[in-house]
């Protein structure tokens, strides 16, 4: 929850027994809503409160705060869509930190399937993902974005964000968003709009 948070990729997160028990309950959940802003499809769903303890055991340990309580995860499908005009659509995440949050937030970026490479960037740094594979860093006080990719239509990226907060954590301040804000658009600046990577260029 610190604009330098540990960038740490964590390896083997879950148990495949995990894994299944996690789709497990996001198949049986009804709730789902597609986020128009970076083109995801959302879903929240029960999670067993072993995994919470496992999860959160991992993020106290790297940010070196017993205090971390878990207070948002959410299951995100990243795939080539079908918009509303017939066309077809590739997740687009722009350079974005997570201002919905009033308070800080330690995140923990969980890839639990997928198909598809594609690079998570955090303050100009590229990190890949395996499946089973995290990423920890602060969605509140670091900019994090993915670079523009074509996904085929078979291709597909399943992720969980994690989100923790300290028990004794109060709100930010406007200071913190104009800061965030104008980190955010000189990040934007700085990317082609016009370039896409694909495959090809990460092998």
């Amino acid at each position: 929850m610190k604009y330098n948070e540990k960038n740490i990729i964590i390896d083997n997160v879950l148990s495949e027994e995990e894994i299944q028990s996690i789709y497990y309950h996001i198949n049986e959940s009804k709730n789902k809503n597609n986020m128009e802003k970076y083109n995801q499809e959302l879903k929240d769903f029960f999670l067993p409160e072993s995994i919470k303890l496992k999860i959160t055991n991992y993020c106290k340990e790297i940010s070196n705060s017993d205090n971390l309580i878990l207070t948002e995860y959410q299951f995100c499908r990243y795939r080539k869509y079908l918009k509303e005009d017939n066309v077809m659509g590739n997740p687009n995440l722009t350079p974005h930190f997570d201002d919905s949050f009033k308070e800080p937030r330690f995140t923990f970026d969980y890839q639990i399937n997928g198909n598809i490479v594609w690079p998570i960037i955090v303050e100009g740094e590229e990190f890949l993902l395996k499946n089973n594979q995290a990423l920890t860093f602060s969605g509140t006080h670091q900019i994090h974005w993915r670079p523009m990719l074509n996904f085929s239509d078979d291709e597909f990226l399943d992720m969980i964000f994690f989100h923790f907060t300290d028990e004794g954590s109060e709100q930010v301040s406007d200071n913190h968003f104009d800061l965030m804000n104008k980190k955010r658009k000189e990040f934007k600046k700085g990317i082609q709009n016009n370039t896409i990577i694909t495959k090809k260029d990460m092998v």
